[in-house]
């Protein structure tokens, strides 16, 4: 039982460290291709435009989060459930 709780209390706080460096460096692919940096020059100016707006920024990545794979999975779930429920009546 503990064991469990120490995984699920780890996960947590490897997800929040993930959001965090997630949401800071949201721009570095595009300053990339599109100011010609290196890696480490895009992650750096990624992390200075960012400065300030990182809640904002978090709240735009959990709803885009959201709409790419929470949308799709709410409007499956039905499908799957009357297709498990017709299933079994014809079974019955």
């Amino acid at each position: 039982m503990w064991l469990l709780l120490a995984a699920y209390i780890y996960f947590f706080i490897v997800l929040l460290i993930y959001l965090f460096f997630a949401t800071r460096w949201t721009f570095a692919i595009a300053l990339i291709f599109h100011r010609d940096l290196s890696g480490i020059g895009a992650m750096r100016t990624s992390w200075e435009m960012t400065k300030g707006h990182f809640w904002g920024m978090l709240g735009i990545n959990i709803d885009i989060s959201i709409g790419l794979f929470g949308l799709p999975m709410m409007m499956i779930w039905p499908a799957y459930f009357f297709q498990y429920s017709d299933s079994r009546r014809r079974l019955s």
